[in-house]
């Protein structure tokens, strides 16, 4: 194999792991969802048969939120991706 071939090679393999990289971190839908202690919870008069007995607790930032959609692209158009992460059961 050449070794032009080899460099682009190394280069497009290199280029396509950062892509990857900044979709999975995409630093555009951070801020969304904010962790809230248990404690801060109204639990007062509820009356329920089944608790968990593990689980996070989340508010939905709004102004984060409008913000995040203000940029996502209208419906059959081009543009940038944005992806709206949602908390799950596991992390």
């Amino acid at each position: 194999m050449n070794t032009s071939w080899r460099q682009k090679l190394v280069f497009l393999f290199i280029v396509m792991l950062g892509s990857v990289s900044l979709s999975l971190a995409n630093p555009i839908s951070q801020g969304v969802w904010d962790r809230i202690d248990k404690s801060q919870l109204p639990q007062a008069g509820i009356d329920r048969p089944v608790m968990p007995s593990s689980y996070e607790a989340f508010r939905l930032n709004k102004a984060a939120l409008q913000n995040l959609l203000s940029q996502a692209p209208e419906e059959f158009t081009d543009g940038r991706t944005v992806i709206l992460t949602l908390p799950m059961p596991d992390g």
